[in-house]
């Protein structure tokens, strides 16, 4: 039997009027098939549901202002049928009430920790504890880079946050403003306090969000956009919209898109995917949402929910439907309907002729310019570097490199050179007391005292106690050290690390470390520049018709672009400079580098697989023999039959000669250079040298405490060239 349908629409005004809704609606009112009723936005907010306008179907979904619960209260008086179930759109106010639903279906979503604030120790039960680069909530860590998002489904108002060692800040994220939807604050670095929010782990997707949108269980439209986590800029076409590209999912994307339909209720329902290396999840669950600009989508959307409601209502359908849901007729496109944001992505002219076709493009590069890498060697037997190993029998190196702990090194340093300070002042003074006044036994005794450790009186297994010239040793050190790890401005955790390395044991148990500490060798401006000025020209003289066309590309996943870094701090910063602007993107460094700069797994792999260790020592052994043996260094190499045939390799052994004696003249000539510069420290004094004149800006001292070491001056032989 067929009967025309009253179908309402029952939202608020801005959505009624919006150009995908008036789309749809016009779609369903040339079918024939209902009698469109809209609710008008007065009605809704101001009379009674008895009041509203009965109809036998219903669309209706939430939005800000809407009165849901007076919705659900129509829907339980009239029973009318409904494309997306009112009720249950409860869920999607809340971000904590839309995650449950996800686990409960078991629909992949991020990992996460829903945090209560108002119940956190003291006001509660719940304890939370938060550093620079990660958060625990009873017992569950989340590490920096996270996400914290609002309880409140309404608010956009979601941040990011960075690790100390990456820079810190937070990207906060908001509804988009003419072409800004985030922008990146270096400042915020605390989690906010002020309700209930959720965390999450920040998921890498190369830079791109994937929407989603159902038209119930069988029917699904996805498109990818530039994520709002890299620089904030929104890609806009010449006619104001947000520029997207429709993308293929995946047979297991798909099925997620069926279970949130079935689970959530909503036919018309739209959904945010992640899509990883660890697989696909979802972020987030809107509800009713459209494409838009896409006339295929109107076009089944409208014939779908239409079928849809036939179905429930059992009702068939008038004949003419088919020819009325056609695609808009050229005539009406000269008009200014709504067309396509499709790309042709073979739309530009390649020779007939030609048989070769570029499949893709690598690029290997060297970090951009640095400044100098500097390194602190010693080895020490003092308490503060063995405990390190007390708890780790196997352990023989240890390293140091996030901000906690190397903060945490510092205290306990700056305690350890004030005992250290006491222990020399009480032995000088013991020493002085005691020392003889000739040369006889009792000098031998003194010097003995002075060179080598006074037992413990408690015996046993406790360790010797260090002598005077040890301890003052380890007060030099230590006091080199204390600069480097107060450093904080300039300085980041990936460019500064401790390495401590075990090197003498009694039973089990370590008893001397060698310290190693590293410290320089991060990207300076002028390198930062050219690495992203590179990234320029190479995206003009790949795409140079067509500079646009690469960002299409990669926006659509068609352009598998991929970029990996190792670990190092300075390679890591080019990675993300030069990816600037090889994509065009803006805004600050850090969110490019966490959502497009791969640095791990694969990666790793192909950039930092280290040499075995046997390998390296037997390189490192045959290079000692051959600067070590007293014979021209073409005969040795000539010998070893491992002499080059290249004539540049070849000039420059030539040059080395004798490499032993060539040690020798270098050791001399480094003699003479610390003599030059103590005759002309000498004469600065007497003529009153200033050493913080500016034509000395290069002598940085390394630090700021007197008598650590001797400031660096211009040698006599060299001031006149």
């Amino acid at each position: 039997m067929s009967e025309t349908l009253s179908l309402g629409i029952c939202c608020m005004n801005s959505k009624l009027t919006g150009k995908p809704m008036q789309a749809i609606l016009s779609r369903l009112r040339s079918c024939g098939d209902f009698e469109l009723v809209e609710f008008e936005e007065g009605d809704i907010l101001q009379k009674s549901v008895e009041e509203w306008q009965d109809v036998k179907c219903l669309i209706a979904f939430d939005s800000k202002g809407f009165p849901l619960q007076k919705c659900i209260e129509y829907c339980n008086l009239r029973l009318p049928t409904c494309i997306n179930n009112v009720e249950a759109q409860i869920i999607l106010e809340s971000r904590v009430a839309v995650y449950n639903m996800l686990k409960d279906w078991c629909i992949p979503c991020p990992d996460h920790i829903i945090v209560e604030h108002d119940k956190v120790a003291p006001m509660g039960p719940n304890i939370l504890q938060e550093t620079d680069n990660f958060i625990v909530f009873n017992g569950k860590k989340i590490e920096k880079p996270f996400v914290e998002k609002p309880e409140d489904a309404d608010r956009h108002d979601i941040y990011i946050y960075y690790p100390r060692n990456l820079g810190g800040g937070a990207k906060k994220l908001f509804r988009k403003v003419k072409d800004k939807s985030s922008e990146f604050d270096p400042k915020q670095n605390a989690i906010r306090r002020d309700g209930t929010y959720i965390y999450e782990p920040f998921l890498t997707t190369s830079g791109t969000d994937i929407k989603v949108y159902t038209c119930g269980a069988s029917y699904v439209h996805a498109e990818a956009r530039k994520a709002p986590t890299v620089d904030g800029k929104v890609i806009r076409s010449k006619d104001g919209k947000e520029v997207r590209y429709p993308v293929v999912l995946s047979h297991g994307e798909k099925m997620i898109a069926a279970f949130i339909v079935k689970a959530f209720r909503q036919n018309v329902c739209g959904f945010d995917i992640l899509r990883t290396a660890n697989g696909s999840f979802v972020c987030d669950v809107n509800g009713w949402s459209f494409v838009k600009g896409n006339q295929k989508y109107y076009n089944d959307c409208a014939s779908l929910i239409r079928q849809h409601l036939l179905v429930e209502c059992g009702v068939r359908g008038k004949d003419e439907p088919v020819e009325l849901l056609k695609a808009p007729s050229n005539e009406e496109l000269d008009k200014g309907v709504e067309v396509s944001n499709s790309f042709c992505f073979d739309c530009h002219h390649m020779p007939e002729s030609t048989d070769w076709r570029l499949r893709s493009v690598f690029v290997v590069m060297r970090h951009g310019d640095r400044r100098p890498k500097e390194k602190q060697k010693f080895k020490t037997r003092q308490a503060v570097f063995l405990k390190y190993f007390n708890n780790q029998s196997d352990a023989t190196e240890v390293k140091l490199k996030t901000p906690e702990e190397l903060e945490k090194l510092k205290t306990a340093l700056l305690q350890t050179m004030k005992e250290i300070m006491s222990e020399i002042s009480a032995l000088k003074t013991d020493v002085k007391d005691s020392r003889p006044g000739c040369c006889d036994g009792a000098s031998l005794s003194w010097l003995y005292k002075y060179f080598f450790p006074k037992a413990n009186e408690k015996g046993g297994e406790e360790e010797p106690r260090l002598n005077l010239k040890e301890l003052e040793s380890d007060f030099n050190n230590l006091e080199l050290m204390i600069p480097v790890l107060a450093m904080q401005e300039r300085f980041s955790g990936f460019e500064r690390k401790i390495q401590l390395k075990a090197t003498k044991w009694k039973g089990n148990k370590v008893r001397e470390v060698q310290v190693v500490v590293k410290w320089g060798g991060e990207l300076t401006v002028g390198g930062l520049q050219r690495a992203e000025s590179l990234g320029q020209t190479l995206r003009e003289q790949l795409y140079f018709e067509d500079p646009a066309g690469l960002l299409r590309l990669h926006s659509s996943f068609r352009h598998d672009f991929k970029i990996y870094s190792s670990q190092e701090g300075r390679c890591l910063i080019t990675a993300a400079a030069f990816t600037k602007g090889f994509l065009e993107l803006d805004g600050d460094i850090i969110p490019i580098l966490v959502s497009l700069v791969h640095s791990e797994g694969y990666g790793q792999a192909v950039l930092d697989e280290p040499i075995p260790k046997k390998v390296r020592t037997s390189v490192k052994e045959l290079i000692e023999d051959i600067l070590t043996t007293d014979k021209d260094i073409l005969q040795q190499l000539t010998a070893r039959g491992s002499l080059s045939n290249n004539p540049a390799l070849l000039g420059c052994l030539q040059k080395i000669g004798n490499p032993l004696a060539l040690l020798y003249r270098i050791k001399e000539l480094a003699e003479e250079y610390i003599l030059s510069i103590s005759a002309a420290m000498k004469r600065c004094e007497q003529c009153n040298f200033d050493p913080d004149d500016e034509a000395h800006d290069d002598a940085v001292h390394l630090s700021d405490m007197s008598g650590s070491v001797p400031d660096p001056m211009i040698p006599f032989d060299l001031e006149e060239s």
